[in-house]
């Protein structure tokens, strides 16, 4: 297990929070389906499967499966760590990339057109896991 998340349902925990925030901010909200994007994240240590989806009219989390009719144009293989790290804001995800950190397969240029959300994402995260009572998982 890594040094934060021991448990996968604190990701999902934690970017179900972070998909209800985004879809009751509505230019947040509307920014990130202009990217029509999906991303398959495929979790390791522990594991753990998602998609978040850009592709409709509201930002959709599927967690394990997603429908059907949802394709990911993208997918990143990661540890758990290293993906709540990145939504902490601590992990420039091109070095990770190049690292072999994060493992990219797909749209990778479709990805860039959430690189200005970043640092807007990065609050929105942190500032859930405070809400909820989590902010020992802060990544420092």
């Amino acid at each position: 297990m890594g040094k934060y998340i021991t448990d996968i349902q604190q990701v999902y925990d934690g970017m179900k929070w972070m998909n209800e925030s985004i879809n009751s901010r509505a230019e947040l909200q509307g920014k990130l389906l202009k990217s029509k994007i999906c991303i398959e994240y495929q979790l390791t240590d522990p594991a753990g499967r998602m998609y978040l989806d850009c592709s409709g009219d509201e930002v959709r989390l599927y967690i394990g499966e997603c429908p059907g009719n949802v394709s990911p144009t993208v997918t990143l293989t990661l540890a758990a760590d290293t993906f709540h790290r990145y939504w902490g804001g601590k992990v420039n995800f091109m070095v990770a990339s190049f690292k072999g950190d994060i493992k990219v397969k797909g749209d990778l240029l479709g990805l860039t057109k959430l690189v200005p959300l970043s640092n807007e994402l990065f609050k929105v995260y942190v500032d859930n896991l405070r809400a909820n009572g989590l902010a020992g998982l802060i990544p420092t």
